[in-house]
């Protein structure tokens, strides 16, 4: 009888370690980064343990994750260090790592892009040249897109007239004017502009 006993508590202890070894094994997932730019480091980590690296990736990368929150972080001589949140799940994970390039690089990019940006301007828009200042000009994303406030510094009853705003967009190496400057830039003037360059756009400070 005693033997039965060890025997069916072998058995279950080895189904049950079966179990747990098959959920533990199953709880990880292939997960493939996609790096659509050269010259950074993605380091990731998991949420539980924000401290310690994962996997640094170079380049485009399938690797084995287990079930549960992470993030990585882009490190570059071009890129701020922003964690971007992802989960593993069930399913396979596709992950395209693409971010956008830090304020200070991009100013540095403006610096080089201007001549031809305020030429562009000039030629479509003389007077604006002539009468009002650009008293803040940014680059946004990687550097394709293009936002100032302009001002004229006429003083009209209560103040200063209104700034206007003004994008340009760059393609195929060309920049163009998406669309006459306004106070406010909006989707109906603006249908082909990511919503959240005109929003950067009409947040730039006009003082």
């Amino acid at each position: 009888m005693k033997k039965y006993i060890i025997l069916s508590i072998a058995i279950v202890s080895t189904l049950i370690a079966s179990v747990v070894v098959f959920q533990y094994l199953t709880s990880f997932k292939d997960i493939s980064f996609v790096i659509k730019q050269s010259n950074i480091e993605v380091d990731i980590y998991k949420k539980a343990d924000s401290k310690n690296i994962i996997k640094k990736l170079t380049s485009d990368s399938k690797i084995s994750l287990q079930k549960g929150d992470y993030f990585y972080i882009v490190k570059g001589s071009m890129f701020d260090s922003t964690q971007y949140s992802f989960s593993v799940a069930d399913s396979n994970n596709n992950i395209t790592v693409d971010p956008d390039y830090s304020v200070s690089y991009l100013a540095s990019v403006l610096a080089d892009e201007k001549p031809i940006i305020d030429k562009i301007i000039q030629t479509t828009y003389p007077t604006i040249i002539n009468n009002y200042s650009f008293v803040n000009e940014q680059l946004f994303q990687k550097g394709e897109w293009y936002g100032a406030v302009l001002r004229n510094g006429v003083y009209l009853q209560g103040g200063l007239s209104d700034p206007y705003r003004i994008i340009l967009h760059k393609v195929n190496n060309t920049w163009t004017i998406v669309h006459y400057p306004e106070i406010v830039v909006t989707t109906t003037n603006n249908p082909g502009v990511p919503i959240n360059i005109l929003n950067y756009v009409n947040d730039l400070a006009y003082s």
